[in-house]
Protein backbone atom coordinates (compact mmCIF):
# COMPACT_ATOMS: atom_id res chain seq x y z
CA UNK A 1 0.00 0.00 0.00
CA UNK A 2 1.44 3.38 -0.99
CA UNK A 3 2.67 5.75 1.66
CA UNK A 4 -0.42 8.24 1.18
CA UNK A 5 -3.41 8.11 -0.79
CA UNK A 6 -5.38 11.38 -2.81
CA UNK A 7 -9.22 11.33 -2.38
CA UNK A 8 -11.38 12.88 -4.63
CA UNK A 9 -13.71 15.76 -4.45
CA UNK A 10 -15.67 16.33 -2.37
CA UNK A 11 -14.02 14.76 0.27
CA UNK A 12 -15.96 13.98 4.21
CA UNK A 13 -14.40 12.03 7.02
CA UNK A 14 -16.09 11.77 10.19
CA UNK A 15 -14.26 11.24 13.52
CA UNK A 16 -15.94 10.63 16.96
CA UNK A 17 -14.00 12.39 19.26
CA UNK A 18 -14.70 15.31 21.16
CA UNK A 19 -13.22 18.74 21.43
CA UNK A 20 -14.89 19.77 24.51
CA UNK A 21 -13.17 22.80 26.24
CA UNK A 22 -11.90 23.70 23.35
CA UNK A 23 -12.97 27.13 21.86
CA UNK A 24 -15.52 27.88 24.20
CA UNK A 25 -17.14 31.54 23.57
CA UNK A 26 -17.98 34.86 24.97
CA UNK A 27 -20.20 36.33 26.11
CA UNK A 28 -20.50 39.91 26.49
CA UNK A 29 -21.81 43.13 27.94
CA UNK A 30 -21.73 46.73 29.49
CA UNK A 31 -18.41 47.41 27.52
CA UNK A 32 -16.19 50.21 27.21
CA UNK A 33 -16.69 52.44 24.52
CA UNK A 34 -19.08 53.23 22.38
CA UNK A 35 -20.11 54.99 25.78
CA UNK A 36 -23.76 56.35 26.41
CA UNK A 37 -23.36 57.42 29.96
CA UNK A 38 -22.01 60.34 31.68
CA UNK A 39 -18.85 60.40 33.38
CA UNK A 40 -19.88 63.41 35.73
CA UNK A 41 -19.51 62.62 39.44
CA UNK A 42 -22.89 61.44 40.74
CA UNK A 43 -24.10 59.09 37.34
CA UNK A 44 -24.48 55.75 38.44
CA UNK A 45 -22.25 52.99 35.64
CA UNK A 46 -20.26 56.32 34.53
CA UNK A 47 -18.32 55.76 31.22
CA UNK A 48 -15.93 53.29 32.64
CA UNK A 49 -17.71 50.77 30.82
CA UNK A 50 -19.97 50.28 33.52
CA UNK A 51 -20.43 47.94 36.17
CA UNK A 52 -19.04 43.71 35.86
CA UNK A 53 -19.74 40.56 37.26
CA UNK A 54 -21.81 39.85 40.45
CA UNK A 55 -20.28 37.17 42.90
CA UNK A 56 -21.88 34.06 42.68
CA UNK A 57 -23.44 34.80 39.53
CA UNK A 58 -23.81 31.28 37.25
CA UNK A 59 -21.05 30.28 34.81
CA UNK A 60 -21.75 30.61 30.98
CA UNK A 61 -22.07 27.48 28.79
CA UNK A 62 -19.54 27.29 26.04
CA UNK A 63 -21.11 26.63 22.77
CA UNK A 64 -21.50 22.79 22.58
CA UNK A 65 -19.03 20.93 20.78
CA UNK A 66 -19.20 17.53 22.02
CA UNK A 67 -19.63 14.54 19.62
CA UNK A 68 -17.87 13.83 16.39
CA UNK A 69 -16.05 16.20 14.26
CA UNK A 70 -17.22 16.53 10.20
CA UNK A 71 -13.78 17.63 8.08
CA UNK A 72 -14.65 18.13 4.82
CA UNK A 73 -12.49 19.67 1.76
CA UNK A 74 -11.91 20.03 -1.95
CA UNK A 75 -9.02 17.57 -1.85
CA UNK A 76 -6.96 15.60 0.99
CA UNK A 77 -4.13 13.31 1.39
CA UNK A 78 -3.28 11.58 4.40
CA UNK A 79 0.22 9.80 5.43
CA UNK A 80 0.86 6.68 7.36
CA UNK A 81 1.73 8.55 10.29
CA UNK A 82 -1.94 9.30 10.83
CA UNK A 83 -1.26 13.20 9.28
CA UNK A 84 -3.35 14.78 6.58
CA UNK A 85 -3.56 17.89 4.71
CA UNK A 86 -7.03 19.01 3.55
CA UNK A 87 -6.82 21.76 0.93
CA UNK A 88 -9.46 24.12 -0.79
CA UNK A 89 -12.74 25.21 0.70
CA UNK A 90 -11.84 23.62 4.55
CA UNK A 91 -14.97 23.23 6.78
CA UNK A 92 -14.23 21.80 9.97
CA UNK A 93 -17.32 21.26 12.31
CA UNK A 94 -18.32 19.90 15.71
CA UNK A 95 -21.55 20.45 17.49
CA UNK A 96 -22.00 24.79 17.20
CA UNK A 97 -17.95 25.13 15.93
CA UNK A 98 -17.11 26.24 12.19
CA UNK A 99 -13.78 26.59 11.22
CA UNK A 100 -12.94 27.45 7.34
CA UNK A 101 -10.01 28.00 5.99
CA UNK A 102 -8.34 27.48 2.66
CA UNK A 103 -5.51 25.13 3.87
CA UNK A 104 -5.45 22.76 7.05
CA UNK A 105 -3.04 20.71 8.82
CA UNK A 106 -4.47 17.36 10.69
CA UNK A 107 -3.00 15.19 13.16
CA UNK A 108 -5.51 12.46 13.93
CA UNK A 109 -3.08 11.18 16.91
CA UNK A 110 -3.73 14.71 19.17
CA UNK A 111 -6.70 15.80 17.12
CA UNK A 112 -4.76 18.87 16.52
CA UNK A 113 -5.48 21.29 13.67
CA UNK A 114 -2.95 24.34 12.21
CA UNK A 115 -2.70 26.40 8.93
CA UNK A 116 -0.63 29.06 8.06
CA UNK A 117 -2.99 31.05 5.52
CA UNK A 118 -6.69 32.53 6.74
CA UNK A 119 -8.87 31.17 8.99
CA UNK A 120 -12.53 31.44 9.98
CA UNK A 121 -13.83 30.36 13.23
CA UNK A 122 -17.47 30.59 14.31
CA UNK A 123 -19.95 29.72 17.38
CA UNK A 124 -23.19 31.13 18.67
CA UNK A 125 -21.12 33.97 20.44
CA UNK A 126 -17.45 34.49 18.59
CA UNK A 127 -16.50 35.00 15.17
CA UNK A 128 -12.93 35.48 15.18
CA UNK A 129 -10.51 36.02 11.56
CA UNK A 130 -7.27 35.67 11.48
CA UNK A 131 -4.27 35.47 9.34
CA UNK A 132 -3.14 31.63 10.98
CA UNK A 133 -3.64 29.60 13.82
CA UNK A 134 -3.39 25.97 15.57
CA UNK A 135 -5.97 24.26 17.85
CA UNK A 136 -5.67 20.84 20.12
CA UNK A 137 -7.76 19.67 22.52
CA UNK A 138 -5.42 19.84 25.14
CA UNK A 139 -3.50 23.24 24.43
CA UNK A 140 -6.62 25.47 23.40
CA UNK A 141 -6.19 27.45 20.10
CA UNK A 142 -4.19 29.97 19.10
CA UNK A 143 -4.68 33.08 16.55
CA UNK A 144 -2.57 35.65 14.31
CA UNK A 145 -3.53 38.92 13.88
CA UNK A 146 -7.01 37.96 14.33
CA UNK A 147 -10.12 40.10 14.20
CA UNK A 148 -13.01 39.57 16.48
CA UNK A 149 -16.67 39.86 17.06
CA UNK A 150 -18.59 38.89 19.54
CA UNK A 151 -22.18 38.27 18.40
CA UNK A 152 -24.53 38.37 21.29
CA UNK A 153 -23.25 41.48 22.92
CA UNK A 154 -22.35 43.97 19.72
CA UNK A 155 -18.59 44.45 20.01
CA UNK A 156 -15.66 43.62 18.12
CA UNK A 157 -11.93 44.41 17.80
CA UNK A 158 -8.66 43.03 17.03
CA UNK A 159 -5.52 41.76 18.32
CA UNK A 160 -2.10 40.63 17.27
CA UNK A 161 -2.08 37.42 19.16
CA UNK A 162 -5.23 35.87 20.34
CA UNK A 163 -5.17 32.73 22.65
CA UNK A 164 -8.30 30.49 24.06
CA UNK A 165 -7.50 27.81 26.61
CA UNK A 166 -9.76 24.75 27.52
CA UNK A 167 -11.23 26.32 30.35
CA UNK A 168 -12.85 28.92 28.39
CA UNK A 169 -9.93 31.86 28.55
CA UNK A 170 -9.23 34.49 25.72
CA UNK A 171 -5.91 35.99 26.29
CA UNK A 172 -5.27 38.91 23.83
CA UNK A 173 -1.67 40.91 23.03
CA UNK A 174 -1.90 44.25 20.90
CA UNK A 175 -5.31 44.54 21.55
CA UNK A 176 -8.27 47.36 19.69
CA UNK A 177 -11.60 46.89 21.16
CA UNK A 178 -14.89 48.77 20.22
CA UNK A 179 -18.82 48.74 21.26
CA UNK A 180 -19.08 51.41 18.81
CA UNK A 181 -21.58 49.88 15.53
CA UNK A 182 -19.70 48.82 12.20
CA UNK A 183 -18.12 51.50 10.25
CA UNK A 184 -17.46 53.52 13.28
CA UNK A 185 -14.48 53.14 15.66
CA UNK A 186 -15.04 56.54 17.05
CA UNK A 187 -14.62 55.45 20.91
CA UNK A 188 -12.21 52.55 21.24
CA UNK A 189 -10.32 50.70 23.90
CA UNK A 190 -6.39 49.79 23.76
CA UNK A 191 -4.49 48.02 25.76
CA UNK A 192 -1.31 45.81 25.34
CA UNK A 193 -3.14 42.45 27.05
CA UNK A 194 -6.51 41.56 28.01
CA UNK A 195 -7.78 38.79 29.13
CA UNK A 196 -11.87 37.27 28.50
CA UNK A 197 -13.11 34.84 31.29
CA UNK A 198 -15.76 33.42 28.93
CA UNK A 199 -17.07 31.17 31.98
CA UNK A 200 -17.01 34.07 34.96
CA UNK A 201 -17.91 36.42 32.21
CA UNK A 202 -15.00 38.81 33.85
CA UNK A 203 -12.92 40.63 31.41
CA UNK A 204 -9.45 42.20 32.60
CA UNK A 205 -6.53 44.48 30.20
CA UNK A 206 -3.41 45.96 31.50
CA UNK A 207 -2.02 48.88 29.68
CA UNK A 208 -4.83 50.04 28.67
CA UNK A 209 -6.04 53.61 27.68
CA UNK A 210 -9.54 54.68 26.03
CA UNK A 211 -9.65 57.02 22.51
CA UNK A 212 -11.94 59.17 21.06
CA UNK A 213 -11.40 60.00 17.09
CA UNK A 214 -8.26 58.71 17.80
CA UNK A 215 -7.45 61.01 20.85
CA UNK A 216 -6.49 59.59 23.78
CA UNK A 217 -8.68 60.72 27.12
CA UNK A 218 -7.83 57.97 29.88
CA UNK A 219 -4.62 55.95 30.78
CA UNK A 220 -5.69 52.78 32.80
CA UNK A 221 -2.76 50.62 34.03
CA UNK A 222 -5.20 48.09 34.86
CA UNK A 223 -8.87 47.86 34.09
CA UNK A 224 -11.78 45.12 34.63
CA UNK A 225 -15.20 45.07 32.96
CA UNK A 226 -18.22 42.54 32.68
CA UNK A 227 -18.73 39.95 29.75
CA UNK A 228 -22.40 39.47 30.73
CA UNK A 229 -25.61 41.10 31.41
CA UNK A 230 -24.34 41.25 35.35
CA UNK A 231 -22.60 43.43 37.21
CA UNK A 232 -19.00 43.80 38.85
CA UNK A 233 -17.97 45.93 42.17
CA UNK A 234 -15.42 47.66 41.65
CA UNK A 235 -14.00 51.78 41.12
CA UNK A 236 -15.34 53.53 38.31
CA UNK A 237 -13.88 55.98 35.78
CA UNK A 238 -12.31 58.82 37.71
CA UNK A 239 -13.37 62.29 36.77
CA UNK A 240 -11.56 65.87 36.81
CA UNK A 241 -13.22 68.81 37.17
CA UNK A 242 -13.38 72.78 37.45
CA UNK A 243 -16.75 74.90 38.81
CA UNK A 244 -16.71 78.67 39.60
CA UNK A 245 -18.03 77.90 43.26
CA UNK A 246 -16.95 74.61 44.27
CA UNK A 247 -13.26 75.02 42.27
CA UNK A 248 -11.82 71.71 41.22
CA UNK A 249 -13.38 69.09 41.78
CA UNK A 250 -12.09 65.37 41.35
CA UNK A 251 -14.64 61.86 41.65
CA UNK A 252 -13.91 58.81 42.25
CA UNK A 253 -16.65 56.80 42.30
CA UNK A 254 -16.92 53.13 43.90
CA UNK A 255 -19.70 50.79 42.55
CA UNK A 256 -20.90 47.87 44.95
CA UNK A 257 -23.16 44.97 43.34
CA UNK A 258 -25.06 44.22 46.23
CA UNK A 259 -27.30 41.10 44.58
CA UNK A 260 -28.31 40.95 41.46
CA UNK A 261 -31.51 43.24 42.43
CA UNK A 262 -29.83 46.23 44.43
CA UNK A 263 -26.73 47.78 43.97
CA UNK A 264 -25.09 50.78 45.64
CA UNK A 265 -22.39 53.69 43.64
CA UNK A 266 -20.37 55.39 46.61
CA UNK A 267 -19.62 59.22 44.24
CA UNK A 268 -17.25 60.94 46.80
CA UNK A 269 -16.39 63.99 45.57
CA UNK A 270 -13.28 66.29 46.39
CA UNK A 271 -13.32 70.00 45.54
CA UNK A 272 -10.35 72.37 46.43
CA UNK A 273 -12.54 75.12 48.24
CA UNK A 274 -15.70 73.60 49.11
CA UNK A 275 -14.70 70.12 50.82
CA UNK A 276 -15.87 66.85 50.58
CA UNK A 277 -19.08 65.50 49.04
CA UNK A 278 -19.91 62.06 50.60
CA UNK A 279 -22.29 61.40 47.68
CA UNK A 280 -24.28 58.59 47.05
CA UNK A 281 -26.90 56.30 45.00
CA UNK A 282 -28.76 53.49 46.73
CA UNK A 283 -30.99 51.07 43.98
CA UNK A 284 -33.08 48.15 44.18
CA UNK A 285 -35.45 46.56 42.25
CA UNK A 286 -38.37 43.37 43.28
CA UNK A 287 -40.65 41.90 40.80
CA UNK A 288 -43.54 43.95 42.89
CA UNK A 289 -41.18 47.40 43.44
CA UNK A 290 -38.76 49.89 42.56
CA UNK A 291 -36.44 52.68 44.56
CA UNK A 292 -34.00 54.65 44.80
CA UNK A 293 -32.36 57.08 47.06
CA UNK A 294 -29.73 59.49 46.46
CA UNK A 295 -27.73 61.67 48.13
CA UNK A 296 -25.01 64.59 48.77
CA UNK A 297 -23.85 65.53 51.67
CA UNK A 298 -20.78 68.10 52.79
CA UNK A 299 -19.85 67.84 56.51
CA UNK A 300 -17.84 70.93 55.88
CA UNK A 301 -18.53 73.28 52.95
CA UNK A 302 -15.10 76.21 53.49
CA UNK A 303 -16.76 78.32 51.07
CA UNK A 304 -20.44 77.93 52.93
CA UNK A 305 -18.79 77.76 56.13
CA UNK A 306 -21.25 75.08 57.46
CA UNK A 307 -22.33 71.85 56.52
CA UNK A 308 -24.61 71.23 53.07
CA UNK A 309 -27.08 68.39 51.45
CA UNK A 310 -29.32 66.97 49.41
CA UNK A 311 -31.39 63.95 49.65
CA UNK A 312 -34.08 62.41 47.05
CA UNK A 313 -36.43 59.53 47.43
CA UNK A 314 -38.08 57.77 44.53
CA UNK A 315 -40.40 54.56 45.10
CA UNK A 316 -42.83 52.46 43.31
CA UNK A 317 -44.82 49.86 44.73
CA UNK A 318 -47.09 47.39 42.93
CA UNK A 319 -49.79 46.26 45.79
CA UNK A 320 -51.71 44.31 43.44
CA UNK A 321 -52.55 44.38 39.94
CA UNK A 322 -54.84 47.20 40.18
CA UNK A 323 -53.01 48.73 43.03
CA UNK A 324 -50.33 51.11 43.17
CA UNK A 325 -48.18 53.08 45.78
CA UNK A 326 -45.89 55.62 44.30
CA UNK A 327 -43.89 58.08 46.29
CA UNK A 328 -41.07 61.11 45.62
CA UNK A 329 -39.77 63.01 47.87
CA UNK A 330 -36.87 65.56 47.51
CA UNK A 331 -35.23 68.14 50.09
CA UNK A 332 -32.17 70.72 50.23
CA UNK A 333 -30.03 71.88 53.21
CA UNK A 334 -30.70 76.04 52.23
CA UNK A 335 -31.89 77.53 49.21
CA UNK A 336 -28.10 78.44 47.53
CA UNK A 337 -27.57 74.41 47.15
CA UNK A 338 -28.79 73.78 43.55
CA UNK A 339 -27.33 77.31 42.53
CA UNK A 340 -24.26 76.14 43.93
CA UNK A 341 -23.73 72.57 42.94
CA UNK A 342 -25.90 72.12 39.85
CA UNK A 343 -24.94 72.16 36.45
CA UNK A 344 -26.57 74.35 33.51
CA UNK A 345 -29.54 76.37 33.99
CA UNK A 346 -31.70 74.24 36.28
CA UNK A 347 -29.24 75.65 39.18
CA UNK A 348 -30.45 78.79 39.25
CA UNK A 349 -33.78 78.34 38.07
CA UNK A 350 -35.44 75.69 40.50
CA UNK A 351 -37.75 77.70 42.69
CA UNK A 352 -39.21 74.86 44.57
CA UNK A 353 -38.57 71.21 45.06
CA UNK A 354 -41.98 68.57 45.50
CA UNK A 355 -42.63 65.48 48.08
CA UNK A 356 -45.41 63.90 46.94
CA UNK A 357 -47.29 60.53 47.90
CA UNK A 358 -49.64 58.59 46.00
CA UNK A 359 -52.25 55.72 46.32
CA UNK A 360 -53.99 54.69 42.76
CA UNK A 361 -56.24 52.20 41.69
CA UNK A 362 -56.98 51.82 38.36
CA UNK A 363 -59.98 49.30 37.15
CA UNK A 364 -61.94 48.71 34.36
CA UNK A 365 -64.15 51.56 34.57
CA UNK A 366 -62.90 53.07 37.76
CA UNK A 367 -59.91 55.11 38.76
CA UNK A 368 -59.34 56.17 42.37
CA UNK A 369 -56.37 58.72 43.09
CA UNK A 370 -55.20 59.42 46.57
CA UNK A 371 -52.61 61.98 47.51
CA UNK A 372 -50.56 63.93 49.79
CA UNK A 373 -48.27 66.57 47.85
CA UNK A 374 -46.15 69.07 49.34
CA UNK A 375 -43.10 71.83 48.14
CA UNK A 376 -40.18 72.90 49.78
CA UNK A 377 -39.32 76.30 48.51
CA UNK A 378 -36.14 77.40 47.14
CA UNK A 379 -36.66 80.35 45.95
CA UNK A 380 -37.85 82.64 48.85
CA UNK A 381 -37.66 85.81 46.48
CA UNK A 382 -40.82 84.79 45.10
CA UNK A 383 -44.23 86.28 46.83
CA UNK A 384 -46.22 83.84 49.02
CA UNK A 385 -48.98 84.61 46.58
CA UNK A 386 -47.03 82.94 43.98
CA UNK A 387 -45.71 79.83 46.27
CA UNK A 388 -47.32 76.80 45.37
CA UNK A 389 -49.75 75.53 48.05
CA UNK A 390 -49.01 72.23 49.47
CA UNK A 391 -52.21 69.58 48.69
CA UNK A 392 -52.71 67.42 51.61
CA UNK A 393 -55.08 65.33 50.64
CA UNK A 394 -56.43 65.34 47.10
CA UNK A 395 -58.93 62.53 46.01
CA UNK A 396 -59.78 62.08 42.31
CA UNK A 397 -62.56 59.57 41.24
CA UNK A 398 -63.17 59.10 37.65
CA UNK A 399 -65.45 56.92 35.93
CA UNK A 400 -66.05 55.76 31.98
CA UNK A 401 -68.70 53.08 30.44
CA UNK A 402 -69.69 52.69 27.22
CA UNK A 403 -73.36 51.59 25.88
CA UNK A 404 -73.75 48.56 23.82
CA UNK A 405 -71.05 46.17 21.95
CA UNK A 406 -68.95 48.77 20.70
CA UNK A 407 -69.47 51.25 23.08
CA UNK A 408 -70.62 54.04 20.65
CA UNK A 409 -72.18 56.53 23.96
CA UNK A 410 -69.99 57.02 26.17
CA UNK A 411 -70.55 58.52 29.79
CA UNK A 412 -68.69 58.91 33.06
CA UNK A 413 -67.57 61.43 35.42
CA UNK A 414 -64.43 63.04 36.46
CA UNK A 415 -64.27 64.57 40.27
CA UNK A 416 -61.80 65.69 42.83
CA UNK A 417 -61.92 66.91 46.23
CA UNK A 418 -58.80 68.97 47.37
CA UNK A 419 -57.25 70.70 51.00
CA UNK A 420 -55.41 73.28 49.88
CA UNK A 421 -52.63 74.16 52.79
CA UNK A 422 -50.10 76.84 53.24
CA UNK A 423 -47.58 77.01 56.21
CA UNK A 424 -48.77 78.35 59.71
CA UNK A 425 -48.10 81.81 59.92
CA UNK A 426 -48.59 82.43 55.97
CA UNK A 427 -50.63 84.83 54.78
CA UNK A 428 -53.22 84.19 52.29
CA UNK A 429 -56.43 82.09 51.66
CA UNK A 430 -56.81 78.66 51.88
CA UNK A 431 -59.46 76.25 52.13
CA UNK A 432 -60.78 73.57 50.17
CA UNK A 433 -62.38 72.82 46.83
CA UNK A 434 -64.58 70.38 45.21
CA UNK A 435 -65.25 70.00 41.66
CA UNK A 436 -67.03 67.48 39.30
CA UNK A 437 -67.75 67.01 35.77
CA UNK A 438 -69.81 64.14 34.43
CA UNK A 439 -70.15 63.77 30.60
CA UNK A 440 -71.86 62.16 27.83
CA UNK A 441 -70.42 61.88 24.21
CA UNK A 442 -70.23 59.56 21.37
CA UNK A 443 -67.09 57.79 20.17
CA UNK A 444 -67.60 57.55 16.30
CA UNK A 445 -64.19 55.74 15.05
CA UNK A 446 -62.99 54.00 11.91
CA UNK A 447 -60.64 53.46 9.41
CA UNK A 448 -59.39 56.92 9.16
CA UNK A 449 -61.42 58.73 11.06
CA UNK A 450 -63.40 60.00 14.28
CA UNK A 451 -66.23 62.06 15.31
CA UNK A 452 -66.31 62.98 19.16
CA UNK A 453 -69.77 65.07 19.92
CA UNK A 454 -69.82 65.49 23.92
CA UNK A 455 -71.70 67.37 26.29
CA UNK A 456 -70.34 67.93 30.27
CA UNK A 457 -71.62 69.81 33.12
CA UNK A 458 -68.97 71.41 35.70
CA UNK A 459 -69.77 72.30 39.48
CA UNK A 460 -67.17 74.05 41.22
CA UNK A 461 -67.74 74.62 44.98
CA UNK A 462 -65.30 75.73 47.67
CA UNK A 463 -64.79 76.14 51.57
CA UNK A 464 -62.55 78.53 52.05
CA UNK A 465 -60.50 79.87 55.36
CA UNK A 466 -58.86 83.09 55.42
CA UNK A 467 -60.71 84.65 52.87
CA UNK A 468 -59.82 88.23 51.63
CA UNK A 469 -62.61 90.97 53.28
CA UNK A 470 -66.07 90.85 50.72
CA UNK A 471 -64.91 87.32 49.70
CA UNK A 472 -67.61 84.98 50.32
CA UNK A 473 -66.24 81.89 51.91
CA UNK A 474 -68.42 78.67 49.97
CA UNK A 475 -68.14 80.34 46.26
CA UNK A 476 -69.32 77.99 43.21
CA UNK A 477 -69.76 78.23 39.44
CA UNK A 478 -71.99 76.01 37.54
CA UNK A 479 -71.55 75.83 33.72
CA UNK A 480 -72.51 73.57 30.76
CA UNK A 481 -69.75 72.87 28.19
CA UNK A 482 -70.77 71.48 24.64
CA UNK A 483 -68.14 70.47 22.00
CA UNK A 484 -67.39 68.60 18.36
CA UNK A 485 -64.33 67.04 17.73
CA UNK A 486 -63.53 65.40 14.47
CA UNK A 487 -60.44 64.42 12.71
CA UNK A 488 -59.16 62.33 9.48
CA UNK A 489 -56.05 59.83 9.54
CA UNK A 490 -54.12 59.86 6.20
CA UNK A 491 -51.19 57.48 5.56
CA UNK A 492 -48.36 56.54 3.24
CA UNK A 493 -45.36 54.81 3.21
CA UNK A 494 -42.08 56.76 2.76
CA UNK A 495 -38.52 56.03 2.49
CA UNK A 496 -36.43 53.14 1.21
CA UNK A 497 -37.76 49.66 1.46
CA UNK A 498 -41.09 51.42 3.06
CA UNK A 499 -39.58 51.33 6.52
CA UNK A 500 -41.51 54.68 6.87
CA UNK A 501 -45.16 55.82 7.53
CA UNK A 502 -45.73 59.11 6.81
CA UNK A 503 -48.89 60.72 8.47
CA UNK A 504 -51.23 63.72 7.46
CA UNK A 505 -54.03 64.10 10.56
CA UNK A 506 -56.43 66.64 10.28
CA UNK A 507 -58.64 67.87 12.97
CA UNK A 508 -61.61 70.53 13.78
CA UNK A 509 -62.99 71.08 17.43
CA UNK A 510 -65.92 73.31 17.41
CA UNK A 511 -66.16 74.47 22.24
CA UNK A 512 -69.23 76.65 23.30
CA UNK A 513 -69.37 77.48 27.33
CA UNK A 514 -71.09 80.11 28.11
CA UNK A 515 -69.74 82.87 30.46
CA UNK A 516 -69.80 82.72 34.33
CA UNK A 517 -68.43 85.24 36.46
CA UNK A 518 -65.47 83.93 38.26
CA UNK A 519 -63.70 86.78 39.65
CA UNK A 520 -64.43 85.91 43.29
CA UNK A 521 -63.18 81.87 43.18
CA UNK A 522 -59.48 81.80 44.33
CA UNK A 523 -56.57 80.88 42.17
CA UNK A 524 -55.17 77.73 44.01
CA UNK A 525 -53.58 75.37 41.39
CA UNK A 526 -54.76 77.48 38.05
CA UNK A 527 -52.89 79.01 35.01
CA UNK A 528 -52.30 79.55 31.71
CA UNK A 529 -50.43 76.81 30.01
CA UNK A 530 -47.18 77.20 27.61
CA UNK A 531 -48.80 77.41 24.02
CA UNK A 532 -48.55 74.15 22.57
CA UNK A 533 -50.62 71.57 20.20
CA UNK A 534 -52.29 69.73 22.72
CA UNK A 535 -53.45 73.14 24.07
CA UNK A 536 -54.86 73.82 20.98
CA UNK A 537 -57.60 71.17 21.43
CA UNK A 538 -58.35 71.20 25.20
CA UNK A 539 -62.25 72.46 26.33
CA UNK A 540 -60.41 74.16 28.62
CA UNK A 541 -57.60 77.33 28.18
CA UNK A 542 -56.82 76.84 31.78
CA UNK A 543 -54.98 74.08 33.04
CA UNK A 544 -56.85 73.49 36.88
CA UNK A 545 -60.28 73.80 38.22
CA UNK A 546 -60.59 77.56 39.62
CA UNK A 547 -61.06 78.70 36.21
CA UNK A 548 -63.27 77.73 33.34
CA UNK A 549 -62.96 79.98 30.27
CA UNK A 550 -66.06 80.90 28.43
CA UNK A 551 -65.54 79.90 24.62
CA UNK A 552 -67.37 80.02 21.64
CA UNK A 553 -64.84 79.18 19.04
CA UNK A 554 -63.17 77.24 16.54
CA UNK A 555 -60.08 75.45 16.68
CA UNK A 556 -58.51 73.94 13.37
CA UNK A 557 -55.27 72.12 12.78
CA UNK A 558 -53.22 69.59 10.72
CA UNK A 559 -50.27 67.73 12.40
CA UNK A 560 -47.89 65.33 10.37
CA UNK A 561 -45.69 62.12 12.36
CA UNK A 562 -42.89 60.33 10.66
CA UNK A 563 -43.10 56.69 12.02
CA UNK A 564 -41.29 53.18 11.86
CA UNK A 565 -43.55 50.82 9.91
CA UNK A 566 -42.86 48.22 11.66
CA UNK A 567 -43.42 49.02 15.03
CA UNK A 568 -44.84 52.93 15.35
CA UNK A 569 -41.83 53.90 16.75
CA UNK A 570 -42.54 58.47 16.18
CA UNK A 571 -39.62 60.23 14.52
CA UNK A 572 -40.84 63.42 13.50
CA UNK A 573 -43.98 65.27 14.38
CA UNK A 574 -44.98 68.49 13.35
CA UNK A 575 -48.33 70.57 14.05
CA UNK A 576 -49.70 73.94 12.67
CA UNK A 577 -53.43 75.06 13.62
CA UNK A 578 -55.19 78.39 14.76
CA UNK A 579 -58.07 79.12 17.44
CA UNK A 580 -60.92 81.08 15.71
CA UNK A 581 -62.98 83.22 18.13
CA UNK A 582 -66.43 84.06 16.93
CA UNK A 583 -66.88 85.72 21.04
CA UNK A 584 -63.54 86.95 22.36
CA UNK A 585 -63.32 85.27 26.14
CA UNK A 586 -64.06 87.29 29.03
CA UNK A 587 -63.06 85.14 31.70
CA UNK A 588 -59.65 86.07 33.00
CA UNK A 589 -57.10 84.92 36.04
CA UNK A 590 -55.80 87.90 38.02
CA UNK A 591 -53.21 90.12 36.68
CA UNK A 592 -54.07 88.17 32.84
CA UNK A 593 -54.39 90.89 30.06
CA UNK A 594 -58.13 89.67 28.75
CA UNK A 595 -57.63 88.82 24.81
CA UNK A 596 -58.47 91.33 22.01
Amino acid sequence: MPPFMRGSSPFRIVIVVSLGGVLPAAAWAEEPPCPTRSGQPGTLAAASGGVAASAGAPRAPAPSGGGGIDLRSDRASFGADGKATLEGNVLVRQGEREIRADEVQYDARDTSLSTAGHIDYRDPIVHVSGAGGSYSASAGADFKSAEFDLIQRAARGSAEDMRLTPQGVFRLRGVTFTTCPPRDSSWELKANTITLDTRDRIGTGRGARVDFKGVPLVYLPWVSFPLGSERKSGFLFPSIGNTSYGGLQLAVPYYWNIAPNADFTFQPVEYSRAGADLGGDLRFLTHSQRGEIDWNYLPYDGSFHGSRNRVRLTEVAELADDLRLTANAENVSDPFYFEDFSLGPEGTSTAFVERRAALTYRGTHWRIDGEAQQFQTIDYTLPVSERPYARVPRIAVSADYGLGAAGLVRYGFDSEVVDFQRPAGAIGVTGWRADLRPTVSLDLTGPGYFVRPALAWRATGYQLDHASPGQPRSPSRKLPVASFDTGLLFERESGSHAKRKLTLEPRILYLEVPYRNQGQLPVFDTALPDLNPVELFRTNRYVGADRVSDANQVSAGITSRLLDARDGRQFLAATIGQTYYFVTPRVTLPGEIPAT
